[in-house]
C-alpha cells in the first residue's frame, strides 16, 4: 500500500498568499495536487496549519484527509512530515510540498515502480515528488534521528524526468507567475 503526504502547512509569506489555494486550471494548487494522485495512491493525507478552513473543502473534494500541524510556524517541514507519517495507512509514501508543480502520471508511475526509495530528477538534479521506501519509512517511524528529508532519502535512486518542472518551487510571485504563463506542464 502506497500513500501521498502533501506537505501544505506553511504561512506563505514570501508569496503574500497561500500557496496551495493558488488558481490552477479552475482549481487550486492542492486540488491539482490531490488530483495528480487519485487512482495511483491508496491513501492521500494533507498536513496544514495556516489556512486549515480553507483547505478543508479542497481535502474533502479529493478524497483526503486533512491533518494539522498545530506548531507550523514554528516547526520545519520534517515536524510536518513526522506528523503526515503518523497518519498514513501505506507501508511507503510518496512526499511534496505543495509548492511545487503537480507530478504528472508518468513521472508518478516511474516514481511508484521503485521497490526502495526513489527522488524525481531531472539531468542528475534531485527535484518532486519523493518516495520513501519501506525500509526508511520504518526508520522514521521508529524514532530515529532525522532532521531532514534528505536524511530519509540518503542512498535513493534517482528517478530521470524529462521535465525540468520538477525541479520548480513556487516561493515568491515571480516563480508562480513564470509557471503559470508556461507551455510545459
Amino acid at each position: 500500500m502506497t500513500s501521498v503526504i502533501i506537505l501544505a502547512g506553511g504561512g506563505s509569506t514570501r508569496m503574500g498568499r497561500p500557496k496551495s489555494l493558488l488558481p490552477v486550471e479552475g482549481g487550486t494548487l492542492l486540488g491539482a495536487h490531490l488530483a495528480s494522485y487519485r487512482g495511483l495512491v491508496d491513501d492521500m493525507v494533507v498536513v496544514g496549519g495556516a489556512e486549515m478552513d480553507r483547505l478543508q473543502p479542497v481535502c474533502e473534494a479529493h478524497g483526503a484527509r486533512l491533518v494539522e500541524n498545530r506548531d507550523w510556524s514554528t516547526t520545519m517541514p520534517i515536524e510536518s512530515l513526522r506528523i503526515g507519517v503518523s497518519e498514513i495507512c501505506g507501508e511507503r509514501c510518496v512526499v511534496t510540498p505543495v509548492d511545487t508543480v503537480p507530478v504528472n502520471s508518468d513521472d508518478l508511475r516511474a516514481l511508484l515502480a521503485c521497490s526502495t526509495s526513489a527522488v524525481l530528477t531531472h539531468q542528475g538534479k534531485p527535484g518532486h515528488p519523493v518516495l520513501i521506501g519501506s525500509s526508511a519509512l520504518n526508520q522514521f517511524r521508529s524514532g530515529a534521528a532525522v532532521s531532514s528529508l534528505r536524511d530519509l532519502l540518503f542512498g535513493a535512486t534517482p528517478v530521470e524526468s524529462a521535465y525540468s518542472s520538477v525541479l520548480l518551487n513556487f516561493n515568491r510571485p515571480l516563480d508562480w507567475q513564470n509557471w503559470a504563463n508556461r507551455d510545459e506542464l
